[in-house]
């Protein structure tokens, strides 16, 4: 059992229903991004943000820049949903993760996250012909972009386990498994617990 377990919201927390979304949750040690969403609020933020010199109007700049400075002390990645109030932030989120820390989604929400995000890309460009240019979700300027973020995440069906075993800040390793050799190598992950500082099943 946890004996110490914070959330700590990114954003989201309080904006309604259907807002995009990103919390940090701690573990006993263990942090795990859940969701990266996005919106045209929080770019028009991130940009007033960046063109008022980086005050920001919640102590740590604007949206984007306190979501990667949290994705870059995490453990791993937790996509819950398919839309881009839950993922639209992936591409620049997949490029600030720390080496090792999975990105982890069911197989439906893996699939249709990744196009959700086509969809963004690929409207921008009818945008662009009919001569109104809505922002691009951050990072994701090419449809190529969204498939090297999709093609790093971990598919997992309905309550799956994964073995999330860190070894020091900014490092993670894990395996998904539901087998005799899965419950082997998550015993032998336990046993190896000396280089391990905390370890989670998903």
């Amino acid at each position: 059992m946890a004996s110490h377990f914070a959330v700590l919201p990114i954003y989201g927390a309080a904006t309604g229903p259907g807002e995009p979304t990103a919390t940090l949750l701690d573990v006993d040690g263990v942090r795990i991004l859940l969701d990266c969403g996005w919106s045209d609020r929080l770019q028009a933020e991130e940009d007033e943000s960046t063109n008022s010199g980086g005050g920001g109007g919640n102590g740590g700049g604007g949206p984007l820049t306190r979501l990667l400075a949290a994705a870059a002390t995490a453990h791993a990645l937790l996509l819950s949903h398919a839309d881009l109030a839950h993922l639209g932030a992936l591409v620049a989120v997949a490029d600030a993760l720390p080496p090792g820390a999975p990105i982890l989604a069911t197989t439906p929400v893996a699939r249709l996250g990744r196009l959700a995000l086509y969809d963004a890309v690929l409207a921008r460009a009818d945008a662009v012909d009919a001569g109104a240019v809505p922002p691009l979700p951050p990072g994701a300027a090419t449809v190529e972009a969204v498939d090297a973020a999709f093609d790093g995440v971990s598919s997992l069906r309905y309550r799956q386990p994964f073995k999330l075993a860190t070894s020091g800040a900014g490092a993670a390793q894990g395996e998904a498994s539901d087998d005799d050799a899965g419950r082997e190598n998550r015993a032998a992950a336990d046993a190896a617990g000396a280089g391990a500082a905390a370890a989670l099943t998903l």
